[in-house]
């Protein structure tokens, strides 16, 4: 495995547990802030 190799298989993990923690939300869960002047997670 070459480095362009490496790179790659861990962005594909990364994305992947993203996905994996998000999947579950809907799109009012993304846009509620979770303190005031706190970013929301789809910002």
């Amino acid at each position: 495995m070459d480095t362009k190799q490496a790179l790659r298989a861990t962005m594909h993990t990364d994305l992947h547990v993203l996905n994996t923690y998000v999947s579950d939300l809907s799109d009012a869960d993304l846009m509620q802030r979770p303190l005031k002047g706190c970013n929301y997670l789809a910002g």
